[in-house]
């Protein structure tokens, strides 16, 4: 059971990471570069509850998009009232924000190509999924931090733990040995 909450915590940790350097990160060249900054949207309170005036909620997702951008870094402007922060070069941040980005309003589509019905995205990563339906969202995640250590040759740190406690280690199923 700890290892369970261990991996649930790591994963939860990954997607919120991921998400906070999409979000107010960018990548080391445009720190010097005047940053486009996204307007902040009004709130309307209405019975005490505060949400988007009925306004298109497409006008404000256009308004994280820079529609030129080629990358995370270069594509998601920063919130007005946020700022970009300085990452290491070659580390994991680094990577996602130089993921590339599909052209300006591609919709999402599932592995079989059809086209998914809600729009609550603002941009897509242009990435392979394969036709078959083997990536779920914390897939996702775990996909983009092994290809990460891959490309930078740490295969050493590539590994996942099953639940039931099981470490597979890339380096050993490589080698054929991964049960042992």
């Amino acid at each position: 059971m700890p290892m369970l909450r261990k991996i649930m915590q790591l994963g939860a940790a990954a997607v919120l990471i991921f998400a906070l350097m999409v979000g107010c990160t960018s990548e080391q060249s445009q720190l010097n570069k005047k940053t486009e900054i996204a307007e902040k949207p009004k709130l309307e309170k209405k019975n005490g509850i505060s949400s988007l005036p009925n306004t298109p909620e497409q006008s404000y997702k256009e308004s994280l998009i820079n529609s030129h951008g080629k990358t995370i870094g270069e594509g998601i402007k920063v919130p007005k009232g946020y700022e970009r922060v300085e990452v290491p070069r070659g580390s994991f941040a680094e990577y996602l924000r130089n993921l590339p980005f599909k052209p300006h309003g591609t919709k999402v589509r599932y592995y079989n190509g059809e086209e998914k019905p809600n729009d609550v995205y603002v941009a897509v990563i242009d990435i392979d999924v394969s036709t078959r339906d083997l990536q779920q969202c914390a897939d996702a995640v775990i996909r983009l931090y092994s290809e990460y250590l891959y490309k930078n040759r740490q295969y050493d740190k590539i590994h996942f733990n099953f639940t039931n406690g099981f470490r597979a280690d890339f380096k050993k199923w490589m080698q054929g040995d991964l049960w042992k």
